[in-house]
């Protein structure tokens, strides 16, 4: 998918209430944001977007979920 000047892309972002789980599987901490990288790129974005996430390096359960990139805002 291609942009023009002007238009918008997005993606549904679905994010995992980390403090559903038992504090000794995720080892909870605070975190600022989110550092995106688009499609076929190698420099990245950062969206703050203050939240709690799991710390260890094998959580319970997927934090995020990523939907496809699609034209607009809406993300679906």
């Amino acid at each position: 998918m291609r942009l023009a000047p002007g238009e918008s892309a997005s993606a549904l972002v679905v994010a995992t209430v980390v403090a559903n789980f038992p504090e000794a599987d995720c080892k909870p901490v605070p975190v600022r944001g989110l550092r995106i990288y688009p499609p076929n790129d190698i420099g990245s974005v950062y969206v703050e977007r203050d939240g709690t996430a799991c710390s260890i390096a094998a959580p319970v359960t997927t934090q995020l979920k990523i939907g496809p990139v699609v034209p607009g805002r809406s993300g679906q």
